[in-house]
């Protein structure tokens, strides 16, 4: 490089990026955390809401039918019912608690241990689907009672989706919340461990939390395993579509590349902007030498075949491009935030069985191998 310029390039094939100092995408990777995480609070908190208005609203009003012989239900069948209803609550309760006292100072640096710590207790959740053909049972001999007209003037003091109101009616969607709640934690925990930094100290927990809910995900019930995780996979492109318009999930930074003809390596200055990766000879240089549309990628993989460390490949049709990092960190940080644009191309239904069928392969040694 003289005078802040990069040699020119060749016909080219393969990259490695390089940063000296902290570049605002490695800032934006800190704000696709924060948002993800904040995303992850938000749903916490409505989750919470929705529990505490079934055992403290509905249950009483459940209760005082039930004194009345016109509405044809009884105490057992109250009870039945709630389950370990009460046992959820507390659970995310005390989970909400951990993650936002840790939140002032740490920005929820910790959410994969707190969960992990709380495996034993999360086993509750194993217990309410295996009740819940006989809670759905009894809801539905509700339903056919009158007692559903008493609780739907009480509908307005709780939100919830209104798609799933109209297909499900009140006590059924609140009851098939903890299902949605699993499938929903499945899909954050994915996130977040694919913007967590290899070197981060949550990240092995994170992707160890990810696995408890995927193993929670599996004893419901197939078809509604099967709706609502597909269900949940839509938070990713709800996320990423925020990102894009706001920009956070841009990335740049310099790379070197090896050559296509010549197999060289020279350095670059990257770019990626919505599906787009564009490398340049220098940072203000007016037009880029290329521009890859990711959508043609194939993969992004982790290479050892150049001999170079920290050293990734993206595979298109016609090419493969090779590129290294200066550290593992950045390392991850491109080859994930890659990755994840590739994962983002298939469908929400696509992922969901993926998820599922990824179980039985066993522990995940690493973010890549959840999104590839």
């Amino acid at each position: 490089m003289k005078n802040g310029t990069l040699s020119s390039m060749t016909s080219s094939d393969t990259v490695s990026v390089t940063s000296s100092v902290m570049s605002p995408c490695d800032m934006n990777t800190s704000r696709m955390r924060r948002s993800l995480v904040a995303k992850m609070m938000a749903e916490q908190d409505r989750y919470i809401d929705i529990l505490s208005f079934h055992q403290d609203k509905l249950r009483p009003a459940l209760e005082d039918c039930a004194e009345k012989v016109e509405y044809n239900i009884d105490e057992h069948q109250i009870r039945d019912l709630y389950g370990n209803w009460e046992e959820l609550l507390k659970i995310e309760e005390t989970i909400r608690k951990k993650i936002t006292s840790d939140s002032s100072s740490q920005s929820f640096e910790n959410i994969g241990s707190t969960l992990y710590n709380l495996r034993e207790d999360l086993k509750e959740y194993e217990e309410y689907f295996d009740l819940f053909g006989k809670i759905l049972k009894l809801a539905e001999h509700i339903r056919q009672t009158n007692v559903n007209d008493q609780l739907q003037k009480l509908q307005t003091e709780v939100e919830l989706n209104e798609a799933r109101l109209y297909r499900d009616g009140l006590l059924k969607t609140i009851l098939f919340q903890p299902l949605h709640h699993v499938c929903q934690m499945s899909v954050f925990l994915k996130m977040l461990a694919v913007f967590t930094s290899p070197t981060h100290a949550d990240l092995r927990d994170v992707i160890k939390s990810y696995q408890i809910y995927q193993n929670l995900v599996v004893k419901i019930e197939s078809f509604y395993q099967k709706t609502f995780l597909e269900e949940a996979y839509f938070i990713c492109d709800q996320l990423q579509s925020e990102w894009d318009q706001l920009g956070i999930s841009d990335k740049n930074g310099f790379a070197t590349k090896r050559g296509g003809n010549v197999k060289s390596w020279k350095i670059r200055w990257f770019t990626i902007r919505n599906y787009e990766m564009k490398y340049f000879e220098e940072p203000l240089a007016d037009k880029p030498l290329t521009t890859l549309d990711l959508r043609q990628c194939q993969r992004a993989f982790s290479d050892n075949s150049q001999d170079k460390t920290n050293c990734i490949g993206l595979e298109f049709r016609d090419r493969t491009y090779f590129m290294y990092f200066t550290s593992l960190n950045e390392r991850a940080d491109w080859l994930n935030l890659l990755a994840w644009k590739i994962y983002l191309m298939k469908s929400a239904t696509y992922r969901a069985s993926q998820a599922i069928s990824s179980i039985k392969s066993g522990a995940f040694p690493n973010a890549l191998s959840l999104i590839v």
